[in-house]
């Protein structure tokens, strides 16, 4: 018997009071099923959850999730397949405790190591941002999701380090850090938007940075994106080139690929994206000069596993450690400036840069020598 035809009611295959969702494909005889321990399991974490953080769980609904009430949701993420990690449906609630104890505990840590020093550094980045007409970019490789907390705290070491250089009206006032549309979408894994939300919402603003939404081409190409939608992102950078008092910060890779493992080996640095190329091109032609910051990021490998499980000196550091050590290092480049690269280029090659050539340099010559070579990818010299 199929969906659609007449049939008598069966009261007793029907839990009493309760209609079924959908009526079933055939007739079965009734059969008394055990339940299974990880649906009980999950029943009780869910009841957990819900009774102790339900306004984190409310605010962490999907859009596809809206109609839902809170208990639905929970039971619906809690008794999927276990083609996906249990632990992802619960993760977006664990994000703002986890981002707490980030702040207090492991960002106060974080040393940059200087390409120099610091006070060569700073001298160095005051000459070529003393002109009110340039523009700050720093550039930076990408191995995971957690770089974008590491630079919150190192924008504010650049933009105050700006500010001491130049008359208060020309202080620089905001940083803009650049991301994928399809993260600030919501068309990427709940966790990590679960992340963006939440950093907008209660920490990016303390260290005066805002998100900066492109279509790349990795939306185009695997989320079905209309780059069209990168109007609106380049009448920001033209608002931004005019106005020169904020800065930009660019994971120039585009993509965390770099931090991921074939057959047990670390990528490394990718190709960095030619959407810069647009930017680029963008912030000069509106009469800015672009000064470039470059920073070195590694050492993921000890907050978490080839499998993105979290380390045991992780673990030890965010919940146990009263005075823990940063667990990543980060190595900070001497500025230079789009001209000084083009010049550079011109002298090696004896011809203009050209945009493919600007890109290479920036990667080879500015990010790949601040990380170990095992780190470097596609940049490593051979």
């Amino acid at each position: 018997m199929v969906e659609g035809e007449n049939r008598p009611p069966q009261p007793d295959q029907e839990a009493p009071g309760k209609k079924p969702e959908n009526p079933p494909v055939s007739e079965t005889p009734k059969t008394t099923k055990r339940p299974s321990y990880l649906k009980v399991a999950g029943d009780l974490f869910a009841n957990f959850v819900i009774e102790h953080y339900q306004s984190e769980v409310q605010s962490s609904l999907g859009i596809e999730e809206e109609h839902l009430s809170t208990r639905q949701v929970i039971k619906k993420r809690v008794n999927r397949k276990l083609g996906t990690t249990l632990s992802k449906p619960f993760m977006p609630i664990l994000v703002g405790p986890i981002l707490r104890r980030i702040e207090n505990k492991w960002m106060p840590k974080i040393t940059p190591e200087f390409q120099e020093n610091f006070i060569d550094f700073k001298k160095t980045l005051n000459e070529k941002m003393k002109n009110p007409k340039t523009i700050a970019v720093t550039i930076s490789n990408h191995f995971d999701i957690g770089n974008g907390v590491e630079m919150m705290f190192m924008s504010k070491m650049v933009l105050d380090a700006i500010n001491s250089g130049r008359e208060p009206e020309n202080h620089i006032k905001h940083t803009r850090l650049v991301i994928a549309k399809s993260l600030k979408n919501g068309l990427q894994e709940a966790f990590l938007q679960s992340i963006i939300e939440r950093a907008e919402k209660n920490y990016l603003s303390k260290y005066y940075l805002s998100t900066l939404a492109s279509v790349t081409k990795n939306d185009q190409k695997r989320r079905q994106m209309d780059m069209t939608g990168n109007v609106g992102f380049m009448k920001e950078l033209i608002r931004i080139a005019k106005a020169k008092n904020e800065m930009l910060e660019i994971f120039v890779e585009g993509t965390i690929d770099g931090g991921r493992f074939t057959d047990g080996k670390r990528n490394g640095m990718q190709p960095l994206i030619p959407e810069l190329d647009q930017i680029f091109n963008i912030l000069k032609a509106n009469g800015s000069e672009i000064v470039f910051i470059p920073f070195g990021i590694y050492g993921e490998n000890r907050i978490h596993t080839d499998s993105k499980l979290p380390t045991r000196i992780a673990l030890k550091t965010l919940f146990i450690e009263k005075n823990p050590k940063s667990l990543v290092d980060i190595k900070v480049g001497m500025p230079i400036t789009y001209t000084e690269i083009q010049q550079k280029i011109l002298e090696q090659k004896g011809k203009e840069a050209t945009p493919d050539d600007i890109r290479d340099y920036l990667g080879r010559k500015c990010i790949a020598p601040l990380i170990p070579p095992d780190f470097q990818g596609v940049f490593r010299e051979k």
